[in-house]
């Protein structure tokens, strides 16, 4: 299957790296074992495009306070303090033949780190967008076409 990957930057943080993004996302496609992909140059060589478009990149000094269950978690979760980093992109599987939408969610992935300053949050968070989308896209699925 040939695939396209398609990525944009609309979270205003100039600082998010497309090229870098593209490129870790050709490298999961191609380097999946239970199909085989063939990262191509263009559009219109693709059987599949991904289309991405990073809504938000958030880093924050202190990590927000997840949601917990009980007191106890909560003042230990409030009495930590690390790095916070979150990325969201709104995803869509394209068969480039149709231009018909196989998939799309939102996909997030976030990093919490006792040292993390913004500048290095980028590529520690990247990994784990990657990691994030290949599973959405490839996991089963009870009703639809993937």
């Amino acid at each position: 299957v040939k695939v396209y990957v398609e990525i944009k930057n609309s979270s205003g943080d100039d600082k998010v790296d497309i090229n870098l993004l593209k490129k870790l996302l050709e490298e999961a496609f191609a380097a999946r074992k239970s199909h085989k992909f063939i990262v191509v140059q263009t559009a219109g060589e693709a059987d599949l495009i991904l289309k991405g478009d990073v809504t938000e990149y958030v880093w924050m000094k202190d990590d927000p306070i997840d949601q917990v269950y009980g007191i106890e978690a909560a003042a230990i979760d409030a009495a930590m303090v690390e790095n916070y980093a979150r990325i969201q992109v709104q995803t869509a599987l394209v068969a480039a033949k149709h231009n018909r939408i196989l998939w799309s969610d939102r996909v997030k992935a976030t990093a919490t780190k006792n040292v993390m300053p913004k500048e290095s949050s980028y590529e520690i968070i990247y990994p784990k967008f990657i990691k994030s989308i290949m599973i959405e896209i490839f996991k089963k699925r009870t009703t639809g076409t993937l």
